[in-house]
């Protein structure tokens, strides 16, 4: 199990590595990374302290292949496939 762990883990950093300056649209699966200390962002699915139906984040230094986050638009405009710039 550890094994298939650390291959799926290996996999993600090599993905990412693709993907690494490539322009991020809206509806695209995104890893966020922590810039200062290179900790990638991840979400358990437990409950947050503050009960309002979110649920947990924290910083771990290796990427979740379980949690991808979806980058969905903010506005009527934008639609899934388009440039989210810097700002935006």
């Amino acid at each position: 199990m550890l094994a298939k762990s650390k291959a799926a883990i290996e996999n993600l950093h090599n993905q990412l590595n693709l993907k690494k300056g490539a322009n991020v649209c809206y509806g695209a699966e995104a890893v966020f990374r922590h810039v200062e200390s290179n900790s990638f962002l991840r979400g358990l699915q437990k409950a947050a302290d503050t009960g309002d139906g979110a649920f947990t984040i924290e910083v771990s230094s290796e990427p979740s292949p379980q949690i991808v986050w979806k980058i969905g638009s903010h506005r009527s405009y934008q639609t899934d496939g388009d440039a989210i710039y810097f700002d935006d």
